[in-house]
């Protein structure tokens, strides 16, 4: 919590400057906070939350229900008495994972159907019905359940990609921010350092010991190294806003240039350096794995929907009661049992065909993505590795020039100030080691980005988001 306060502080830039260049926020703590506040992840998560819900549905298969149908009746004949007849129907049914389905049948009656007789009774009975062929015995439930396990592990592939790409884009972020920040570094001694030049100029010009050309190409100078640093700091402060965003600031300050970023360079050292790449391990085509499995799932499911009802039923249960006879009302009970076959089949049924069809061509493109993900990985496997072993050798050469480039400055000040050197070649010599130092910077950033690609393309989110630092 200190540190996302103090991250906040940073950003916002509001009477806290002094605890930023005190604390140089780090890479680490950024990302943190950006992993916390981000929405794009906070959305991945509830997919996951909803994707739970969804499996927990589809696995609720003890499914429980009454039914209550209290009722009068009353019948009008023309040859025969009228009836009326009060009853109450009830049904305690329940559904079992095997697609058994075990109904509690009862009615209570209270009939005046016959003439001179009143009858009064009630009807107990079991109902068991078992699917053979279309959910035998619970085939529909379990790929639906399956499929729903998958849509799960899929949608925790896509949370897991969603943190990866919400560390890319803060690194990209924190290291173009830093590259500014230390360009701004550069051209504010290079000013500085124009400015003793054009000073020593004036003097010199002053004392006829140097060309009125001199003179003008020192203030030429400091002016085109004035600009540049304009430009850098507007570079800088906008960089600075983007990085705000990042964290949903909608805070603007003019202070934010108080913002000083900690050099990010130790934490990808500890960047592994990838030999061979398993494409296993990638979160991308883990996902695409599971998206098929679903898609094939439910291409069965479809299938299965399209097959013929064939369910065993079996009923039992007795009556009994009392009926009026010769101004009595004996009891009786009689029992029955039903034993039977129902059979439904779909004739030309364009739906379920069609239904059938399109998860079928829904499965073809799962199959064809990952087909096609996983060469697109290897390639960019490859290429990465090729870009990160060009920069690294790119750095060693930039800072044996850059090494040899100082040295030159601090010949070619020294002649300077000997007057043995004119300022337009000294002017030379400067400008080779400040490019070399903003290309240095350049190429730091781009090897950061292809690091981090590298260890996203392996799926090791831990070093991506500085977690394991």
């Amino acid at each position: 919590m200190r540190n996302y306060i103090l991250v906040f502080q940073c950003l916002i830039g509001f009477l806290y400057a002094p605890a930023c260049l005190a604390a140089p926020l780090s890479l680490a703590h950024y990302l943190s906070v950006l992993l916390e506040q981000n929405e794009e992840l906070k959305s991945a998560e509830l997919n996951v939350k909803i994707a739970n819900e969804n499996l927990r549905i589809t696995e609720d298969l003890y499914q429980t229900s009454v039914t209550v149908t209290p009722s009068q009746t009353t019948s009008n004949y023309q040859f025969s008495k009228d009836t009326k007849t009060t009853d109450v129907n009830f049904e305690l049914s329940q559904l079992l994972p095997t697609g058994t389905n075990v109904s509690l049948k009862g009615t209570r009656i209270l009939d005046n159907s016959l003439e001179q007789r009143s009858y009064q009774g009630s009807t107990d009975s079991i109902v068991i019905t078992q699917p053979l062929y279309k959910n035998s015995f619970g085939e529909l439930f379990r790929k639906d359940i399956s499929a729903a396990e998958f849509a799960l592990a899929a949608s925790k592939k896509q949370r897991d990609l969603q943190k990866i790409n919400t560390c890319l884009q803060g690194i990209e972020s924190f290291a173009s921010t830093y590259r500014f920040q230390e360009q701004v570094k550069i051209y504010t001694e290079i000013e500085k350092t124009s400015g003793n030049l054009l000073a020593l100029a004036n003097r010199l010009r002053k004392k006829r010991l140097i060309r009125k050309l001199d003179l003008l190409s020192a203030r030429a100078d400091y002016l085109r190294i004035h600009s540049l640093l304009l430009e850098a700091q507007k570079d800088h402060q906008q960089s600075i806003s983007t990085l705000s965003q990042y964290l949903n600031s909608n805070e603007t300050n003019k202070e934010n240039e108080t913002l000083f970023l900690a050099n990010p360079t130790m934490g990808f050292r500890k960047f592994p350096h990838l030999i061979t790449f398993n494409v296993s391990t990638n979160a991308s085509y883990l996902e695409s794995i599971n998206i098929l499995r679903s898609k094939e799932l439910a291409v069965k499911a479809a299938q299965s929907t399209a097959r013929s009802d064939v369910d065993l039923f079996l009923e039992t249960g007795n009556t009994k009661g009392r009926v009026e006879i010769n101004s009595g009302y004996p009891k009786f009970e009689d029992s029955f049992v039903t034993v039977g076959l129902k059979w439904t089949l779909p004739l030309n049924n364009q739906t379920l065909k069609a239904n059938i069809a399109k998860a079928d061509f829904e499965r073809q493109i799962a199959q064809n993505n990952i087909s096609l993900k996983e060469r697109n990985l290897k390639s960019e496997f490859e290429q990465l590795i090729i870009q990160i072993k060009n920069l690294n050798q790119q750095l060693t050469i930039s800072k044996s020039k850059s090494d040899k480039y100082r040295d030159q400055v601090k010949e070619a000040d020294r002649l300077l100030n000997a007057g043995k050197l004119e300022f337009e070649e000294y002017y030379r010599y400067r400008d080779a080691l400040l490019n070399e130092n903003i290309d240095a910077l350049k190429l730091k950033q781009s090897y950061w980005q292809q690091k981090s690609l590298l260890a996203a393309i392996d799926h090791k989110t831990g070093l991506l988001c500085w977690e394991q630092m």
